[in-house]
């Protein structure tokens, strides 16, 4: 048996030897084969495969409304769809909004653009996301005349503040209004879209 063997890679070893261009072609063909299939693993595995970094991940289900007559495939849902879900659903424990907007912020060192996320008060907790200084939004922050108050995510809190650990009081001047800061969050918490966030209201 293993001189059978040996014969048989004598004999591959003279065929190469024989034709170099038909291995070096095997060769680059297998090597793309692989890398591509690689890539494409990555992907796949990075946003299907993976779980969402919150606890309980299995149980977060994502809702889209692709509006195909206009070539979009996804709209926000108005205020009556939401209610409408939130009434008839019989399977969803808890529902989360979230949206974002491009906020202009003063007064924080030179004049910027920043990311918000509009989220309702019970955002943080569906998610399982803790604060590390502070408090996050509570439904009081929802009701009408309330003040506006925000949660800064751990990255916009370090470039912005310097890290300061008094940050939580403080005001962030958001050009139409003033919102109290109240909390920041824990290093690595993640927002619900691919778009990175600042800060919650």
């Amino acid at each position: 048996m293993a001189l059978g063997f040996l014969s048989r890679l004598r004999f591959a070893l003279r065929s190469v030897l024989r034709e170099p261009g038909h291995a070096i072609a095997f060769v680059l063909t297998l090597g793309l084969g692989i890398g591509a299939n690689s890539a494409i693993f990555s992907v796949v595995n990075g946003v299907l495969l993976r779980p969402l970094p919150y606890p309980d991940a299995e149980r977060i289900v994502y809702l889209e409304q692709p509006a195909e007559g206009r070539g979009l495939e996804n709209i926000s849902f108005s205020f009556d769809e939401i209610a409408d879900y939130r009434e008839q659903s019989r399977t969803v424990e808890e529902f989360v909004e979230f949206g974002d907007w491009t906020f202009n912020v003063l007064g924080r060192g030179d004049p910027h653009r920043a990311n918000g996320g509009l989220v309702t008060a019970n955002f943080f907790e569906v998610l399982g996301m803790r604060p590390q200084l502070g408090r996050l939004l509570l439904p009081e922050d929802r009701s009408p005349g309330a003040p506006p108050v925000a949660v800064l995510t751990h990255d916009y809190w370090v470039r912005v503040t310097g890290a300061d650990p008094n940050a939580v009081g403080q005001t962030l001047d958001l050009t139409a209004k003033t919102a109290t800061i109240v909390g920041v969050l824990a290093p690595g918490a993640h927002y619900a879209t691919q778009r990175g966030q600042d800060f919650y209201v």
